[in-house]
């Protein structure tokens, strides 16, 4: 298993202070170390757009710490060489965190 270094994007529910009791995303990002644990292929899916659709088919494994177990369903995205990829799925085998990792991840930001 080849071992990468990561950061892991959550999408953290916070107050706006202008508005109580209004909730917007503000996104974080991580470090983490992780291990490559099935390198399945880069699927290209050609649409009616200028540019095809990437999709990576990849599960990386990190090793949990306290921020990931309380957030984990807010894993929006994993930078893996400078490029974001969408969080497919997510596994909690204590006590480590599975990822599947999808296409291009993209956000309005």
């Amino acid at each position: 298993m080849a071992k990468i270094r990561i950061r892991i994007g959550f999408a953290l529910q916070v107050e706006d202070p202008d508005y109580p009791s209004v909730f917007k995303e503000q996104l974080v990002e991580k470090p983490y170390y992780a291990e490559l644990m099935r390198d399945f292929s880069v699927n290209w899916q050609p649409a009616d757009k200028a540019i095809d659709d990437i999709n990576l088919r990849h599960e990386i494994s990190i090793l949990a710490d306290s921020f990931a177990n309380k957030n984990g369903a807010y894993m929006r995205y994993a930078v893996i060489k400078g490029t974001k990829w969408k969080i497919e799925s997510i596994e909690f085998p204590h006590p480590r965190i599975i990822l599947s990792i999808g296409g291009v991840y993209n956000s309005e930001k």
